[in-house]
């Protein structure tokens, strides 16, 4: 699946919004079998911080969030045990473009799995495709 968000921006990024126009990677979404062991290897080995996670009873099931810059990213690394919740999500600097992004994976006829407002960011989903040979 693949995540296309907007975090909302702070009043130094909506000055340079006019020369912050790139699209990226924001985070990856990994299946685990166990995330809070696989976070535990993040932390111990990468030196990554824990940020947030769910229990096995949670409606999305066991959940661990890390990242590298709490105080800059919410997270880098998702791990769910759940694998239909393994995603990559792109970031793009403006709702303009979130909303660009958005129209050119509707005209690909590409159908949206779904659309969160997650409080840090906005997002859409959709699953990756293949392209055409």
């Amino acid at each position: 699946m693949t995540n296309v968000q907007l975090e909302i921006p702070s009043e130094s990024e909506v000055a340079n919004e006019a020369t912050c126009r790139n699209i990226g990677i924001h985070h990856v979404g990994l299946h685990a079998t166990n995330p809070v062991a696989s976070a535990e290897f993040y932390r111990d080995v990468l030196g990554m911080e824990i940020v947030g996670g769910s229990a096995p009873d949670h409606p999305l099931g066991a959940s661990a969030f890390l990242s590298s810059r709490p105080n800059e990213e919410s997270h880098e690394i998702a791990l769910f045990a759940n694998p239909a919740f393994a995603h990559i999500a792109f970031k793009v600097s403006s709702l303009a473009e979130f909303r660009s992004f958005h129209a050119r994976v509707v005209e690909k006829n590409i159908p949206i799995k779904s659309v969160f407002n997650h409080r840090v960011s906005f997002a859409f989903y959709f699953d990756k495709v293949s392209p055409l040979l």
